[in-house]
């Protein structure tokens, strides 16, 4: 398995942050956790491709962790989830620093779209995955959530899901 995933809300001076990590299986039921990136911070302008093709090395050597990493390390005081109505009151009632929140995207060099958070939600996710039961494919998906929906884990709104074939390749810049 292989996902990269790329983030951003209303309430971060980050423009978004980008994780790239994987995962496998061994027939004894072993396993590891990969990461290429992990919360790699983005600016905005940044503009990221993603080429979907056969092969089987990595342009660069993961770091191999038999951990995922949100069990490793101190565990951070205060936190726990899901998170009281009055954490998400107040989570909601943060500046938002990142009003700029847009991105454009494009795929398989089509006309480009331009996405931002809509209907009062604060956060906008874009997702691939890839899984080797279905070599062949993988999945593209761009949506936005509220705080709540996330916390809720509801769906928010889908603006693309969709699995797309070998060849494929995705563009994503940071700003509309």
């Amino acid at each position: 398995m292989i996902s990269a995933g790329i983030w951003g809300d209303l309430w971060s001076k980050e423009a978004a942050h980008l994780d790239v990590t994987g995962g496998t299986e061994e027939p004894d039921g072993k396993s590891d956790f990969l990461m290429w990136e992990f919360l790699h911070e983005l600016q905005m302008g940044d503009r990221l491709r993603f080429d979907f093709a056969d092969g089987d090395k990595s342009s660069r050597a993961p770091e191999v962790s038999p951990e995922k990493p949100e069990t490793r390390g101190t565990p951070i005081p205060n936190q726990t989830w899901p998170p009281s109505e009055k954490e998400v009151a107040e989570w909601e009632q943060r500046p938002v620093l990142n009003n700029a929140l847009a991105w454009r995207f494009s795929m398989n060099q089509g006309q480009p779209s331009v996405f931002r958070p809509e209907g009062g939600r604060q956060h906008l996710s874009f997702g691939l995955l890839w899984i080797n039961r279905h070599p062949k494919r993988i999945r593209v998906s761009l949506h936005c959530k509220s705080l709540r929906e996330i916390v809720a884990r509801k769906d928010g709104l889908d603006f693309i899901t969709e699995y797309v074939p070998l060849g494929s390749h995705f563009e994503l810049q940071l700003g509309a």
